[in-house]
């Protein structure tokens, strides 16, 4: 659960440390100055982050935490693939995880050309990333231990894919307000529900598709989401960089509009994949059928 989560927390840093090295309304040389501390300070906490993981963490513990866990499976990846194609509820699974993970990706990246146009400026943008992936860490971690507990994947990521929904709705009517903490806290709510996926998603597809090995799986899932996102990306760049087209008559907020108007269908189209979807759970089933934990031996 944690690893899945670290993307945004590094997200949530960056927007931090961007807060906290680059003054807002800075310009020209002191500008250029002050990215080039930030780029070199992250380069060395990275390289001292690196070295400490290679000297602490080992690969892997002597004793698998798991019954599920000790099956080990080594095929190729084609083999795997065929696999993954023919289970039409990984499939199913997939699509949801990856077209609301695709509107994480699209939203970090595109949000500060969505709310400028309604008067905010960089430090604006800075706090409502920050809001944004502090909801989404509150939302991972709470939902990934209830799931972790009572394996209730289906309804947890309906939950999911519903509260996106309502919360990209809600961003969308109070960003027109044009009111800064309303859109501070409708933010944290969108990444309370959409980070949350990162945490029910990958280990949901992980048990509907057992005894696939997990990183072929999680391989393929985040693979499709980042498919997803490009395509939203390029919808973007055409959108806010519109020259000779019909968009050309679009205000600043009209294309904003349009951008969030996308990342809603997408998840709309992602909470009827997840009602599709079944709670078809192997590797519990593995682990209740035949105990859980592996006792280690002397």
């Amino acid at each position: 659960m944690l690893a899945s989560v670290m993307g945004p927390i590094g997200g949530g840093a960056g927007y931090a440390v961007y807060m906290l090295f680059v003054p807002e309304g800075v310009t020209g040389e002191e500008f250029k100055n002050s990215i080039f501390k930030m780029c070199w300070t992250c380069a060395i906490a990275i390289s001292v982050l690196y070295f400490i993981i290679i000297i602490f963490i080992k690969a892997k513990p002597q004793v698998p935490p798991t019954r599920s866990a000790s099956i080990v499976v080594t095929e190729p990846v084609c083999q795997s693939l065929k696999q993954l194609i023919v289970n039409k509820n990984f499939i199913f699974v997939t699509q949801a995880f990856g077209l609301i993970y695709a509107c994480l990706t699209t939203f970090s990246q595109e949000v500060s050309l969505i709310i400028t146009p309604y008067g905010f400026g960089p430090g604006d943008n800075s706090i409502l990333g920050i809001t944004f992936i502090i909801g989404g860490l509150a939302g991972a971690f709470t939902t990934g231990m209830l799931v972790s507990k009572t394996k209730k994947y289906w309804i947890a990521n309906v939950i999911i894919c519903a509260g996106s929904v309502l919360s990209a709705s809600a961003f969308l009517i109070v960003l027109e307000q044009e009111s800064a903490i309303l859109c501070y806290i409708a933010a944290a709510f969108l990444g309370l529900f959409v980070v949350s996926s990162l945490s029910v998603g990958l280990d949901f597809g992980c048990e509907v598709s057992h005894p696939v090995p997990p990183n072929n799986v999680t391989g393929v899932m985040i693979s499709y989401s980042m498919v997803i996102s490009a395509i939203h990306i390029i919808s973007a760049n055409f959108i806010f960089t519109k020259k000779e087209s019909k968009l050309a008559q679009l205000s600043a907020k009209g294309e904003a509009r349009i951008m969030v108007g996308i990342l809603i269908f997408t998840m709309v189209v992602a909470l009827v994949f997840a009602l599709l979807s079944k709670e078809d759970l192997r590797k519990t089933k593995i682990d209740e059928d035949n105990g859980m934990l592996i006792e280690p031996q002397d």
